[in-house]
């Protein structure tokens, strides 16, 4: 199916944040998996730290995964206030500084991959749309197979026509959030 020979057909869900450790995720690909780190808001620096730990783990297949962040404009600071006013109205501990965010609002994608293209994992998986096609070409060109997070027909489609080589179908019942595209047309029953 990837390419390559998975004993288990089982790709373990790449989450964020760092909740995906190297143990885990040399622990999945030992038993037989495919364990996954989800590095979407991890730097070049922690990416490459991450990778060379696990493959003290395992050689076996491993994921990287990364979001396709939509562009952001400036926002403008009332905007900001105004959305610190609502969650500090909440019921909640609301500790937060109240400090504008400050640019690049989002990690830059391609210093992000600039480690992928050196460590080489066996997968490569994009979260929230489709990456550019240099980058599936780049992957392929290094033997890195591509997938995609879809969540309705359109998604797979825009993904494929993209070049990617596997698909992971996410529905409603997905942990916690969708990988919904930006441009997304929601699809709806008539």
């Amino acid at each position: 199916m990837l390419g390559f020979s998975n004993p288990l057909p089982i790709i373990q869900a790449p989450m964020a944040g760092g909740i995906t450790t190297a143990s885990l995720v040399g622990a999945v690909s030992e038993a037989g998996g495919i364990g996954s780190f989800g590095f979407a808001y991890s730097s070049a620096t922690e990416t490459k730290k991450q990778l060379q730990k696990v493959r003290k783990i395992t050689k076996n297949p491993i994921n990287a995964n990364f979001f396709i962040f939509p562009e952001i404009n400036k926002y403008e600071d009332i905007e900001f206030q105004k959305a610190v006013r609502s969650l500090q109205d909440l019921p909640i501990n609301f500790d937060r500084e109240n400090t504008p965010i400050k640019p690049p609002y989002n990690p830059s994608l391609e210093a992000q991959l600039e480690t992928i293209w050196r460590e080489k994992p066996e997968v490569l998986t994009f979260h929230f749309g489709v990456p550019d096609e240099q980058i599936i070409t780049q992957a392929k060109s290094l033997g890195i197979t591509v997938g995609v997070t879809v969540t309705n027909i359109r998604n797979a489609e825009l993904a494929f026509r993209g070049g990617i080589d596997f698909l992971i179908a996410q529905g409603a019942e997905a942990g916690g959030h969708l990988g919904y595209f930006q441009d997304a047309d929601f699809e709806t029953k008539k």
